[in-house]
Formats: C-alpha cells, structure tokens, sequence
C-alpha cells in the first residue's frame, strides 16, 4: 500500500497509452488500416479503429506524451535527488537494457537477416547512444532517437539542479524559454534526411512542457508563466514541422 501511495499512478496510465501508440504505430498500423477498409468488419468496431488511427500513426502521439511525461517526472524526482545520485541511476536504468538491445538486434540481423556485423566506428557510437553525432545509421529501427533526447534532458536537468533552480524554480520557466530559442536558432539536429530529420529541434521541448506541468501542479511557478510558456511550445512546433517534417503537417 505505501508503495502505491508513493507512485504518481496516473502516469502508469500515460506510460501504457504512450507505448501502445508506439507499438500500433509500428507494428501494427498497416494491419488497422486494412482493417478499417475491410466490408466484412461490424461498423463499430471500425468506428473504434478510426478513433484510434490518429493516436497510433507513426506512434507520434505516444513519443510526445513519453515525453510529456518524462518531463514531469524528470523534475518531480530531482527534487529528492542531488544530481550525482540522479545522472548515476539514470545511467544504469537505460544504458544496460539499451546496449542489450543493440547486441541482440545485431545478432538477429547476423544469423538470420545475413546482415555483416557493423564496424566498430558504428557500433561504438551506437552503443554510446551518440549515432547521429557521427552520421552513423540509426539502431533499433530508429526510434533510440528518443532515448538520445532523455540522456540530453538528463544532463541539462542535472546541471539546472546543481545551480539550484529545482528547489527554487521561479527562473526554470525563463531556462527552458532559452534552451527552446536556442533550438531553434541553432541548425537544425540531426540534419540528415529520414526518419531523424530535425527531431530534436521539434520534440525536445515536449519535455520542458511536461517540467511546466508539474511546476504548474505544484504551485512553484507563476501560473500565467507557466501557461503562457507550454502554449509557446506547442505553437512553435506546430510552426516548424511542415517545414522540418513535412510528411505531419496533415496530422493531428
């Protein structure tokens, strides 16, 4: 009982729903399509899929509420933990399981793709989750690109902490207003095209709407700060992806 009461369990929901999008998203989402158009399925089991479709295309809507929640989580923790401690287990939560990952995915596509065994200027940078700073393909079908995201936000909520501005967040709203503007001004990363095409850029900031969030809950921050800045956000990614992704600008 005191270990529920200790976890924020609406989140087991967002993490449940965030995976399922991704997991439809990618596996699955050809299948529900097909579904869909198929005149031998009862209508209301296609009125159900068409209501599902949006949330799983692509598997965009589950990244951006994982990161939602991350965010939130993020700075609900670092305010127990000092960053050491914090960057220590975080390290030992990803990068274990992560590397596991990768070993298994080149040893599937060794013995049964035929695939050669990738040299180790690719691998080292895979394993290290720092492939797109050295042009090298992306693993696990691309989608580390989101753990690459979560180690950057680590590191920067780390180093916010160990200046303070955690247990005394009035000026996190302003650092995260920065970080974003700079994002932007900056060229976009990663810049090759694909699958990766400016998706730090994009959806980085998700991250810092998920800290606001919390701040908001919490009553750390100033409420029309808080709002004024989440709504900046979402409207400059709104702004950017036809423009950094152009294949979502029709997609909700």
């Amino acid at each position: 009982m005191n270990q529920l009461a200790s976890r924020i369990v609406f989140l087991d929901y967002m993490r449940i729903f965030a995976f399922a999008s991704v997991l439809i998203g990618h596996k699955f989402y050809k299948s529900l399509m097909a579904a869909l158009s198929d005149p031998n399925i009862h209508i209301t089991f296609k009125t159900l899929g068409e209501w599902l479709a949006p949330l799983c295309l692509g598997g965009a809507a589950g990244v951006v509420v994982f990161f939602l929640t991350s965010g939130y989580i993020i700075t609900h923790v670092l305010r127990s933990e000092k960053p050491g401690e914090f960057l220590i287990k975080r390290f030992f939560r990803i990068y274990p399981l992560y590397v596991t990952a990768i070993i298994i995915e080149t040893a599937v596509n060794y013995y049964i793709g035929g695939a050669p065994v990738p040299p180790a200027s690719t691998l080292i940078p895979r394993f290290l989750l720092l492939g797109d700073y050295f042009g090298v393909p992306p693993a696990l079908s691309g989608v580390e690109w989101t753990l690459r995201i979560e180690v950057a936000f680590y590191v920067f909520m780390a180093i916010a902490s160990k200046a303070g501005l955690i247990q005394h967040p009035r000026y996190l709203p302003l650092l995260y207003l920065a970080a974003s503007a700079a994002l932007c001004i900056a060229p976009n990363f990663p810049s090759a095209p694909g699958l990766a095409y400016g998706y730090f850029t994009l959806y980085a900031p998700f991250l810092f709407v998920g800290s606001l969030v919390y701040l908001f809950q919490m009553k750390m921050v100033d409420t029309r700060i808080a709002v004024a800045a989440g709504a900046l956000f979402i409207t400059t990614f709104l702004i950017e992806i036809p423009q950094l992704q152009p294949t979502w600008k029709n997609s909700n």
